[in-house]
């Protein structure tokens, strides 16, 4: 290279560090295109974590990352290592090879760590990978002399040989280094080097290792592909982010290395998994703005598509934060120290660049996904702070591979004015979610009899944020009053409500194309339950429930359809088979005749041809040399028709094919693999319909949660023997 092209290039990356955490990450990857069109080298990505840009003693930190083409000397990378060293406001203190000793300017004799940088090279020597760590030593703990190096990465682990697979699984890795990567090998997910170690810690799976190059080895854990469900939540709940990798093309259809892909990103913030989820709460992301005249916050629940947000003081933040329970809290890279100063550390937290915390691209981001023009019709179209961390949400979805979020039709401010602000504190002392004494019960517990779900969700909700205004206050407490009044009313009501399931999250994997034979049917019955109990409310003498009913809707035709469709006992996968009924198709029926049905058909033919040439001992038989066959001995063969084809002679018998045993052949044996292909279409377009109700279904789950709400007031009451309150606008207590 030039010198002074790696000079412009050194002025580049020394600009970069000095301004990590100060937000000009866009503009150094500006200028870095302008050094890649020379062909020689670019700068591809660099991460300081740490309060703005300082760093501090027991942090392991990559500084930055180079690809390039061409040849680094030694001399060069000391020289940037030298740079970097004083750019961070330390001094040289030593150099050995190619680590450089770092010491305290304050204290010459301390020393601080070590900067260290790392080749490798592609398996054709062409690609050299520049790598620069640094490490602390822990001064104020003298137990710890020195911390291990971060392998979170591998390409600083030289143990890693680029044969193909290694490579394509570096290349994945390096777009989410700090995630765990399950990366799909035939029928099982695997994980490698320091991946592996943790995996089989938390997993409890067996470590072993990989022959990675000659005399080298690298560790690997892994688990077979349908356990996914299982192992995944584990990593979830233990507070990692998984990288799912997975085949993106059939092995079977190439010769060469099969193609893969990261499908998705899941982190405790962001999963549709049920195994991962809990039912009775919402799984939020929230994500947090630190305006200039406030704090903006936003909650998305990504498993029932719900989207709020809200803006106002640090204190009123902090008691969103803690009654709504998020997650996963994301806020702009180097405002740590800010966001544990307001808000505590107890959250798990992620941290993203400042460009994701721009109004600009945030409403911009906003208004794409809602395909409007403006924000008005939300009523947060004032909310500036609100909005950026709203956009922030949605570039973080698209960060993390879930961008089939059609279900996510709104989002919602959060009315303050309209209920009782509580702080972490008030619902700790009134024990309203959780006990303070071990074995003890909440106000939760005791009033929460609520059938579904989407009930406990909202019940839950209810309970933190109280309502203050009298007339809500009397129209849900009408509604449990007729309940005690309706006896009739009260036992129809529940009964269908026993039937519907999760109405809000399965109506969201329909929207992520995640849905389950099983769930589709699940939501036919859900529907079904829903017409008696809309039926009921119209007729009620009640105006919240008679609103309530008009807002239910059957939605019919899409009820019919999942009826007449799919089988009302499905396989939980569509690959199992069996999930489209019969009469659906008339060429799926034909392939399944042919598949199961294959002895009995070819008993028919063999009967026929017998009957036609009067040959009594024809029979039909199979072989891998030519497959399907007539057998005709020697004593018959004068009878054979002379459209038929002599494949093989035996001693005492002749082997014939025909034009409709050919034909058959090819039937029967692709029938199998053309069944999967065409259910599999004929439910996916089945899923592509029913999206077009996901609205509709929304507003059901919405409602019915409500119901089943005030009905278990009511049933909570009857238990024990509570009466109504009375509500009175006055200061004074009786």
């Amino acid at each position: 290279m030039p010198k002074i092209v790696f000079m412009l290039l050194l002025c580049l990356l020394l600009a970069g560090c000095e301004a990590v955490g100060r937000g000009i990450a866009a503009e150094l990857l500006d200028e870095s295109r302008s050094v890649e069109k020379s062909g020689r080298c670019v700068v591809t990505g660099y991460r300081v974590p740490g309060t703005e840009s300082h760093l501090h003693p027991g942090e392991t930190v990559k500084i930055l990352m180079i690809h390039g083409i061409g040849t680094h000397s030694p001399g060069y990378s000391l020289l940037l290592q030298e740079n970097l060293a004083k750019n961070l406001g330390l001094n040289v203190m030593s150099r050995t090879g190619r680590n450089i000793g770092l010491r305290s300017p304050e204290d010459p004799q301390t020393a601080l760590g070590n900067l260290r940088v790392t080749f490798l090279t592609d398996e054709k020597g062409e690609k050299r990978i520049l790598f620069y760590e640094l490490t602390w030593s822990e001064i104020t703990r003298p137990q710890k002399e020195l911390l291990a190096y971060d392998y979170s990465s591998l390409y600083a682990d030289r143990r890693v040989v680029f044969n193909r697979m290694m490579k394509q699984f570096l290349d994945l890795k390096a777009k989410h280094p700090d995630a765990v990567m399950l990366f799909r090998c035939g029928d099982f997910y695997e994980t490698y080097s320091t991946d592996a170690i943790i995996a089989a810690e938390i997993l409890g799976i067996t470590l072993t290792k990989r022959a990675n190059g000659k005399g080298k080895t690298i560790e690997m854990a892994g688990f077979p592909h349908h356990a996914l469900d299982t192992y995944l939540p584990k990593l979830i709940r233990a507070g990692k982010r998984v990288a799912i990798c997975d085949q993106l093309e059939d092995p079977k259809m190439t010769k060469k290395l099969v193609k893969r892909g990261i499908t998705e990103l899941v982190t405790p913030g962001v999963s549709i998994n049920d195994n991962v989820l809990n039912y009775k709460e919402n799984n939020f992301l929230a994500a947090v703005h630190f305006g200039k005249t406030g704090c903006g916050i936003a909650f998305l629940d990504i498993s029932t598509g719900e989207f709020l947000t809200a803006e106002g003081p640090f204190d009123y933040v902090d008691k969103l934060l803690n009654n709504f329970g998020p997650k996963e809290v994301l806020f702009e890279r180097g405002k740590r120290g800010m966001f544990e100063g307001n808000f505590g550390n107890k959250f798990f937290t992620f941290e993203l660049d400042d460009w994701a915390f721009t109004e600009t691209s945030s409403r911009e981001k906003l208004l794409k996904h809602f395909e409007t023009k403006n924000l008005k019709g939300f009523g947060v179209e004032h909310l500036k702070n609100g909005i950026i961390a709203s956009g922030a949400i949605l570039q973080y979805l698209d960060m993390t591979q879930h961008t089939q979020i059609g279900h996510i039709t709104a989002l919602s401010r959060i009315e303050e004015d309209k209920y009782v602000r509580l702080d972490k504190f008030t619902v700790r002392s009134l024990e309203l979610i959780g006990s303070m004494n071990d074995g003890g019960s909440s106000l939760l517990n005791v009033i929460d009899k609520t059938i579904s779900p989407m009930g406990a969700r909202m019940l839950k909700r209810w309970m933190v944020f109280p309502l203050k205004d009298e007339k809500p206050i009397n129209d849900r407490l009408n509604v449990v009053e007729y309940f005690f009044r309706q006896p009739d009313f009260k036992e129809l009501i529940e009964e269908q409500l026993h039937l519907i399931g999760d109405l809000e999250r399965i109506i969201s994997k329909v929207a992520v194309g995640r849905v389950s034979p099983r769930e589709v049917v699940a939501l036919k019955v859900a529907l079904q339950a829903i017409e008696p109990i809309k039926a009921a409310c119209m007729d009620a003498d009640n105006a919240s429930l008679n609103h309530i009913g008009e807002q239910l809707n059957i939605c019919q035709s899409i009820r019919d359809r999942i009826d007449r469709e799919i089988d009302n006992d499905p396989p939980l996968l569509i690959n199992k088979g069996g999930v489209i009924k019969s009469g659906v198709s008339a060429e799926l029926d034909e392939l399944r005749r042919i598949a199961y049905s294959g002895k009995d058909y070819l008993l028919q033919i063999q009967q026929r041809e017998s009957e036609l040439t009067e040959i009594p001992s024809l029979k039909i038989g199979y072989n891998n040399v030519f497959g399907y066959y007539i057998e005709v001995r020697n004593t018959h063969k004068d009878k054979v028709p002379a459209e038929w084809i002599r494949k093989q002679t035996l001693a005492n018998a002749e082997r014939y094919i025909t034009q409709e045993l050919k034909e058959y052949e090819e039937k029967i044996l692709g029938a199998e693999d053309k069944i999967l292909v065409l259910e599999t279409q004929l439910y996916a377009e089945l899923v592509q319909s029913l999206s077009e109700f996901i609205p509709a279904i929304q507003i059901n789950a919405n409602q019915i949660a409500r119901l089943d709400c005030l009905l278990s007031f009511a049933t909570a009451a009857r238990e024990n023997n509570y009466i109504r309150p009375v509500i009175a606008d006055d200061d004074v207590l009786e």
